[in-house]
């Protein structure tokens, strides 16, 4: 395993990893960056996180992290798992970064990552305790909600019903978390809404600065759409809403739909604040 180390990173780092961007630099570029070793390994990462760095340019920056075992690196490359171009690689680097052998499931590594025995056993108030599928519903809870409680047993999320609404506190990158809210429709009442469940996350204050991630964000989240509205206690922020209608809520969609609300919600958080706000 490579630690952090106190090296100061090379003065010319930048302008090898612009040239990282560009195919006809791109060889060149990794090559001065393999051998500047683990003292650009934070500057590499940071640029691997940037949505929009090219697919190529992203395997060139996660293939040195990997040659360096960069452990830092290691919640960014299961996050990238299922990622169909990637996926070879990613399994490939975090199997050589940490040594666990596992197969190429991202739920393997999930699980790996944030282990809920592990959380249990080292804090039993704090932790969030395991779902139970086949509990009874609370007698509000709508149908939906035992698909949604099926489909997120055994992910590390916590679920709750509270009387209205559900409430989900899903694991994200570096120890933090993230809050996701689920409200239910159960029958269309045209014009203004249809039967199905609405998913909202926020993301931290709107500030002047949220307004340019939050458009390029909208390019590449995978479910809903960033915007600006203002949460139960009246004050503007940027939360990610997502709506999925009643016809296509199955276990399986569920089950990819939340963590990656949650992490997509997350990542917007961290680049606006550098904090886990929510």
């Amino acid at each position: 395993m490579t630690n952090r180390t106190q090296q100061e990173p090379p003065a010319n780092l930048q302008h090898w990893l612009v040239r990282l961007q560009d195919h006809r630099t791109r060889h060149a570029a990794r090559k001065a960056l393999l051998a500047c070793g683990p003292a650009a390994a934070d500057a590499v990462l940071r640029f691997a996180q940037n949505p929009d760095v090219k697919e190529n340019a992203l395997w060139a920056a996660l293939s040195l992290l990997s040659e360096w075992k960069w452990q830092p690196a290691v919640p960014l490359l299961v996050k990238l798992l299922p990622a169909p171009g990637l996926h070879a690689e990613m399994h490939r680097a975090l199997n050589t970064i940490t040594g666990a052998n596992l197969d190429d499931n991202p739920d393997s590594w999930n699980q790996w990552l944030n282990p809920q025995a592990a959380a249990t056993a080292t804090d039993p108030a704090g932790a969030t305790p395991p779902l139970d599928a086949a509990a009874p519903l609370p007698e509000d809870a709508p149908a939906a909600f035992a698909l949604m409680r099926q489909a997120l047993d055994g992910t590390g999320v916590g679920l709750s019903w509270e009387g209205g609404y559900a409430l989900m506190r899903c694991p994200a990158e570096n120890e933090r978390s993230q809050q996701v809210l689920a409200l239910f429709q159960e029958r269309d009442e045209p014009p203004a809404s249809q039967a199905g469940i609405t998913f909202y996350t926020e993301c931290g204050a709107a500030t002047p600065a949220a307004s340019d991630i939050l458009t390029r964000r909208n390019v590449t989240v995978r479910f809903g759409k960033f915007q600006v509205g203002r949460n139960a206690a009246g004050a503007e922020c940027v939360m990610l809403q997502a709506f999925l209608p009643a016809a296509r809520i199955t276990v399986e969609r569920l089950r990819d739909m939340v963590p990656t609300l949650a992490q997509d919600a997350d990542s917007f958080e961290y680049e606006m604040t550098h904090a886990d706000v929510v």
